[in-house]
């Protein structure tokens, strides 16, 4: 059986949970069938334009450049705002890329199409797929198809400028999408949230949480020498906060940087880890209290060793969330969280079990969580960390693909 799945960024380009998603799917689906994948390349002049497939740890990788006024990655460089919305424009009626892969369509005849974050790759690819009359699976990532960015923040939903937006989105893209055969949600959230504006009418539509990425699966049992050690350091009073993730004001980091900085214990510490905009700000803000570090990007190899220190994730966003990849990795390794409860982030969550759950923006509330994390007794560290691996026993990625392709 042929496979292609079709997003819109692929190792090594990644800018979040959605990429690590496909490439832990194309892992596991090679395994057993021909995968094929569809995906941007940068520009590097007009042959750029035409894809050619390259063989890439076993699989067949076409990659080309999208005809735009400029490339998917510089969408966040600050681009003046009509120019942004005239690439949307360009993105969403994207001919050149329906023309290409309808080429490689009729070229690799797949039996399944998988789809996943169209926005840079353009969204008429569904309307190839849908001429050729191929199975069609579409994973939602985000609530893109009403709002461009991708992302919106909590309560902002219920205002008249994002409903008037997304009315607009929503008509053409409802009109663009129809019903593939079956479309993935990995939350509760964005289930409901898509259905509440009336797409996928006529769509078999699953809620399926993420599969866990096999670079997250560091420990071999929750009893192992790693999780030892951190319940070791743990008994001892140790305390160590783990921040993965963009930073900008949208994910909450400052208002993690306020909790933090009130509270008083002197063995807990914050790790944070990624990059953004705010990177300098929050490195000024940081600077006064010796607890706090601030990583910067960390590279895989690097991130090992930080989950290797870590007590508590927090993921304290402003946005609705679909289903934080970092929520999977943390109790992949054995680790509570404490998160917002916005959008689906909270779904894995059980407050008191295997983590924290916050409103969201809420600095009392997370520096209330925070104490509660810092005055646990062991025993009842060590029953939140095993019910944080436990919770994800069934996430596998040959799970995920067995339910995938029934």
């Amino acid at each position: 059986m042929t496979i292609i799945l079709i997003t819109s960024l692929y190792r090594p380009y990644r800018r979040g949970g959605a990429e690590v998603v496909c490439e832990t799917i194309v892992d596991e689906l090679k395994k057993k069938y021909r995968v094929i994948v569809i995906t941007t390349a940068a520009w590097k002049g007009w042959r750029s334009l035409r894809a050619r497939p390259i063989n890439e740890d076993g699989i067949t990788v076409y990659r080309y450049y999208p005809l735009n006024i400029f490339s998917f990655s510089a969408i966040e460089d600050h681009k003046p705002f009509l120019l942004r919305c005239l690439w949307h424009v360009f993105d969403t009626f994207n001919f050149h890329s329906y023309l290409t892969v309808r080429g490689i369509l009729k070229k690799e005849k797949p039996d399944i199409v998988m789809t996943h974050n169209l926005k840079g790759i353009g969204y008429l690819i569904v309307s190839a797929i849908r001429r050729m009359r191929l199975f069609h699976i579409h994973t939602m990532h985000d609530i893109q198809l009403m709002a461009p960015s991708g992302v919106v923040m909590i309560g902002k939903d219920h205002t008249w400028s994002f409903r008037m937006g997304a009315a607009f989105f929503s008509f053409f893209h409802r009109a663009f999408f129809g019903s593939p055969a079956v479309v993935i949600f990995p939350s509760r959230f964005l289930h409901a949230f898509y259905d509440r504006w009336n797409f996928f009418s006529r769509s078999k539509k699953i809620v399926l949480p993420n599969p866990i990425p096999s670079h997250a699966l560091f420990l071999t049992s929750p009893t192992d020498e790693i999780q030892t050690d951190r319940l070791r350091a743990y008994a001892a009073g140790k305390r160590t906060f783990l921040y993965l993730g963009l930073l900008k004001k949208q994910k909450g980091i400052f208002t993690l940087l306020s909790a933090f900085n009130a509270l008083q214990y002197s063995s807990a510490r914050l790790l944070i880890g990624g990059g953004g905009h705010a990177e300098e700000r929050v490195r000024i803000l940081a600077s006064p209290d010796q607890r706090i570090t601030v990583l910067g990007v960390i590279d895989r190899e690097a991130l090992k060793s930080v989950f290797t220190e870590a007590h508590f994730v927090v993921v304290p966003s402003l946005l609705y969330e679909n289903s934080p990849m970092v929520v999977y990795e943390s109790f992949a390794t054995s680790i509570p969280v404490i998160v917002s409860e916005s959008g689906g982030a909270s779904e894995l969550v059980s407050d008191g079990e295997n983590g924290f759950i916050v409103p969201a923006g809420d600095e009392s509330a997370l520096l209330y969580a925070l104490e509660r994390a810092c005055s646990l007794d062991g025993k009842h560290y060590t029953r939140m960390s095993l019910s944080a691996r436990a919770c994800i026993a069934d996430f596998s990625a040959e799970e995920y693909c067995k339910k995938l392709i029934l």
